[in-house]
């Protein structure tokens, strides 16, 4: 008798023991439950590419004062500082460079008999954007071409009016603030190197140069 109770003692127990805890096979798919599907990858802030980083064409123009550092303009006096204006247009390639065309304009007063100077530079340039991922973008600027220096009066004793040329240079840097999509404002600091040929008025020969530094305002439209 005790070993039949026994025995069916022993079912009964491994009975209840099964209903109070999980199948070996409830206990191995929650072992093994697929993983959540991973988030969405969001790239970092400094790849998101902002619209002006396409490549695409501009034109624009600027407000600009040259102010003369160092210079030499033989028979005529000292060239003072000057203001004017230019225009420039070019190619942005992707985010970090454009080729631009620029053409100034600077009238400036001689100190001498206050004949009106004129300067005007026809350079190609390359700028190196420093993208920022904003709307506030530093730029590195650099060029060369050609000026073209006179004077809009007539010399005191009638001497005709002078016209020389030679080439220039330009280095600096400067900032865009991009309004939108289409619209730049900003400004930029060049240093301007001019070396002018011999201009004869009267039996007078005279080699010019003029080193000066300007300061443009700068407006921009992006197509």
């Amino acid at each position: 008798m005790k070993k039949r109770n026994i025995l069916v003692l022993i079912p009964a127990m491994l009975g209840l023991l099964t209903l109070s805890t999980p199948s070996v096979a409830e206990a191995q798919y929650y072992g093994y439950r697929p993983a959540p599907p991973p988030r969405p990858f969001v790239p970092p802030r400094a790849r998101i590419r902002r619209p002006w980083h396409r490549t695409h064409f501009y034109f624009g123009g600027q407000l600009m004062g040259l102010g003369i550092i160092h210079q030499q303009i033989e028979g005529i006096g000292r060239l003072g500082h000057g203001g004017g204006f230019g225009l420039h247009g070019g190619v942005r390639f992707g985010r970090f460079v454009a080729l631009e065309a620029n053409w100034t304009f600077t009238a400036h007063d001689e100190e001498w008999d206050h004949d009106s100077l004129q300067i005007q530079t026809l350079t190609a340039d390359v700028k190196f954007h420093i993208p920022t991922w904003r709307r506030l973008e530093p730029f590195i600027q650099a060029g060369g071409g050609w000026a073209f220096f006179g004077v809009t009066g007539a010399f005191e004793g009638g001497h005709p009016y002078l016209y020389t040329s030679g080439p220039t240079y330009n280095l600096g840097g400067g900032v865009d603030f991009h309004i939108g999509r289409y619209f730049t404002i900003g400004g930029r600091m060049l240093y301007r190197g001019m070396y002018f040929g011999e201009p004869q008025y009267g039996n007078k020969h005279a080699s010019n140069f003029v080193h000066g530094l300007s300061i443009d305002f700068t407006a921009g439209l992006h197509f």
